[in-house]
């Protein structure tokens, strides 16, 4: 009996010492995160320091917030010498930590790990390594800059040694990029179309305008990747085929590599060598005729006999989505030899997905390859190139993933725009006949 109740005695001790224990966490926490949401980072110190030291799996926040907290001690111009070095420690020490009490979604506590070790000037390989660990977990993890820091450094040390890898890499870091885009593009999507018709509330105004900025560095990420490969060795057949070349016997029965392979080399026309035919063979016996890619594989001098098959695919088709995809590639088809066909897909395209950029884009291609023949004279040829650029920022208004993108093709149609000289002596607006006959702002 005595003993029982000398157990129950050190259980009730306990309990409350264990109380008073979460008490003084909670109340730590709560102190230091008030000092944060003032600015007031100095002060947050103490009582972080606290929790991190006496209850390090209390809270998430110890970490998030405090990263913050010590970051500030760390950049302050009083801070020098030993103390520095101190604070520099104990920003990896919170990272450490946090994957050891809250391991959850590895790939974004290493790639924001990277980030802080960029910001305060560490070694580049010790930021890469950082951020290989986040792209081995889960490509999709890595912001724009880190992929772009790490896809360039893959494309320096592997392009001639391993060339495969850079390939792969590349294939990787878009395809979860693109697999994001239209994911958070369906939600977007939703929001808008509830928009037109009912007020969104306070929480949906918000979350849209997230979505607009995630979709927005999204797209960022996706241009760095691309502008890294077209400006690299790659763009050239010469230098391109040998890249799938290598990767070809392992990937002959991987629909994914087979349909990127073709598109990339399709896209910088290296299609007159045995590699692109083995592809396009191995691509053929994997693609199903309800398959929405198998629209590259078409070649616009034998489309007319594919057109009816195609046709009843696009009816049998329910998804917006799809069918939308679907009129948008076969517009990719006639961007070169018809561009006027181009933008008369990508137009119905739009009608199953109003918010589809890349087809304003196509639109926007379309326009300026038709400058030529649109126009009578100078001046009327160079507006071609201005009705362009505005569909450019079409573009980017309803998909902010193209942001970076568009930007770069507006920037080009308007070194074609009309001088000031040539404007002097034209109104307000002018209209473009030919089959873009549209009437655009004179800029």
């Amino acid at each position: 009996m005595k003993k029982h109740f000398q157990i129950l005695v050190a259980m009730l001790v306990f309990g409350n010492a264990f109380s008073q224990y979460k008490d003084s966490c909670n109340y730590n926490i709560a102190k230091f995160y008030k000092f944060v949401k003032n600015k007031d980072y100095h002060k947050a110190y103490e009582p972080w320091k606290w929790c991190y030291d006496n209850c390090p799996n209390e809270n998430l926040s110890i970490y998030t917030v405090g990263e913050k907290i010590v970051e500030y001690k760390y950049l302050s111009d009083t801070i020098i010498g030993v103390k520095k070095e101190f604070y520099k420690s104990l920003i990896d020490s919170i990272y450490i930590k946090r994957i050891q009490y809250f391991p959850q979604n590895l790939a974004k506590i290493y790639n924001l790990w990277a980030s802080s070790l960029d910001k305060r000037g560490a070694p580049k390989d010790s930021i890469f390594k950082k951020i290989h660990i986040a792209y081995n977990i889960n490509p999709s993890g890595l912001n724009a800059k880190n992929s772009d820091i790490f896809f360039k450094e893959i494309v320096n040390r592997y392009k001639l040694s391993h060339p495969e890898k850079v390939i792969e890499t590349y294939n990787n870091l878009t395809v979860s990029t693109e697999n994001e885009i239209l994911e958070l593009t369906k939600q977007l999507d939703s929001l808008k179309s509830k928009e037109q018709n009912l007020e969104l509330n306070d929480s949906e105004k918000k979350r849209k305008k997230n979505l607009e900025i995630s979709l927005k560095n999204l797209g960022y990420k996706l241009f760095f990747i691309e502008d890294t490969f077209f400006n690299s060795i790659y763009t050239d057949c010469s230098n391109l085929t040998p890249l799938y070349n290598g990767g070809f016997k392992k990937n002959e029965n991987n629909y994914a590599w087979l349909q990127r392979a073709y598109t990339k080399l399709s896209f910088y026309e290296c299609t007159e060598n045995d590699i692109f035919r083995k592809i396009e063979e191995a691509y053929l016996k994997l693609a199903t005729p309800s398959d929405i890619n198998i629209m590259i594989i078409c070649k616009v001098q034998d489309y007319p006999n594919r057109l009816p098959n195609y046709k009843k695919m696009l009816e049998e088709e329910t998804d917006p989505y799809i069918k939308a995809d679907y009129l948008y590639k076969i517009g990719m088809i006639y961007r070169i030899k018809s561009p006027h066909t181009a933008a008369s897909y990508a137009k119905q395209a739009l009608k199953y997905q109003p918010n589809m950029g890349k087809a304003y884009l196509l639109i926007a291609s379309a326009y300026a390859r038709s400058a030529y023949y649109c126009g009578n004279d100078e001046f009327s040829k160079r507006m071609v190139y201005v009705a362009a650029a505005e569909k450019a920022k079409k573009a980017k208004e309803v998909d902010p993933s193209l942001t970076a993108l568009a930007n770069k093709y507006i920037k080009s149609y308007m070194e074609s725009a009309p001088s000031t000289k040539l404007r002097t002596f034209h109104k307000t607006n002018f209209h473009i006949g030919c089959w873009i006959n549209e009437t655009v702002k004179i800029p």
